[in-house]
């Protein structure tokens, strides 16, 4: 290619990733998808600073511009890249349920998200049955211990996981956990901290302060890793963990997988980087040594705790 051609490709590339940055902006829009709430402009700009860095290589590595990575967008992409892993080895029966939102069903329909969300007060009585049906609530990283460890687990043992990191999670969640003594996994993409909509990190610091209280990487942008390329696996994964450990002084070696998305790529990234679990959102609750990075999780909607099967 001559050197004139090269500069052509490059500008084309990088006029490539300022669209990109405006479609991902649209694609964040509660008009675009009322699921989950925009993300701030700190956000998006801190991604195009990313893509913008990373252009002249990427030039290099790929024929196609659409390889260039970007923040994701918030609609679901396909849960998973790989085939649903079979049970085998040694396995717990351990559930791990799965919630978005807890607050008023009136004012997340308001918000525009009452289909991610559990009413408060019915979160309360799901948590008051536990309690009261003999569950003992763990931490992923108990049963994660456990499974490595072929250790069995208390016979009703559960998992209470939160996901991406919004400010319900503080003003409703964290004080029904500590009123039933309920441990509670938050599942952090760290660069939605701070945004609209979403805990700040001082409130993030207080519920981390509690025993009952655990942070676990779910990438910077909530970004799904099953179709992202090496460079963005690499920058969502690392950036997350930098951010807890300086933020937090948590260091996590537990992920969480955004959308549920995941790739063979996805998950040798993750083991180099010294993770020894992956949780999924393929459902199930038998979890077994053989898929330690898929783990199974179940969703739990407004419906009585006792009409899941638990």
């Amino acid at each position: 290619m001559k050197k004139k051609t090269k500069a052509t490709y490059l500008k084309k590339t990088l006029f490539l990733l300022l669209l990109l940055e405006g479609i991902v902006a649209f694609a964040f829009s509660d008009s675009f998808f009322s699921s989950h709430r925009s993300v701030s402009s700190k956000v998006l700009s801190a991604s195009h600073r990313y893509a913008l860095a990373h252009a002249a290589s990427l030039v290099a590595l790929s024929s196609s511009p659409s390889a260039t990575p970007t923040v994701a967008s918030r609609s679901t992409p396909s849960p998973t890249q790989i085939v649903t892993p079979q049970a085998s080895g040694f396995c717990l029966r351990v559930p791990v349920l799965m919630y978005h939102h807890i607050q008023p069903l009136a004012e997340a329909s308001k918000l525009g998200h009452a289909q991610l969300t559990v009413d408060s007060g019915i979160f309360d009585q799901q948590m008051s049955y536990l309690v009261a049906a003999g569950y003992t609530t763990l931490s992923s990283d108990q049963l994660v211990a456990a499974l490595l460890g072929h250790r069995e687990l208390p016979a009703k043992s559960i998992i209470v996981t939160l996901d991406d990191g919004y400010d319900d999670a503080y003003n409703y969640a964290f004080g029904i956990a500590k009123k039933y003594n309920i441990n509670l996994d938050l599942m952090i993409p760290s660069g939605l901290i701070n945004n609209p909509g979403y805990l700040n990190w001082n409130q993030l610091k207080e519920m981390s302060g509690n025993s009952l209280i655990h942070v676990y990487n779910h990438t910077w942008s909530h970004a799904a890793l099953g179709t992202a390329s090496k460079e963005k696996i690499e920058y969502e994964v690392t950036t997350a963990q930098n951010q807890l450990q300086s933020q937090l002084g948590k260091n996590t070696n537990v992920f969480v997988y955004p959308y549920g998305s995941f790739s063979p790529l996805a998950i040798s990234i993750l083991k180099e980087h010294g993770f020894i679990a992956g949780i999924s959102t393929l459902p199930g609750t038998l979890q077994c040594d053989s898929y330690m990075m898929t783990l199974h999780r179940s969703r739990v909607g407004n419906g009585a705790m006792s009409s899941y099967g638990f």
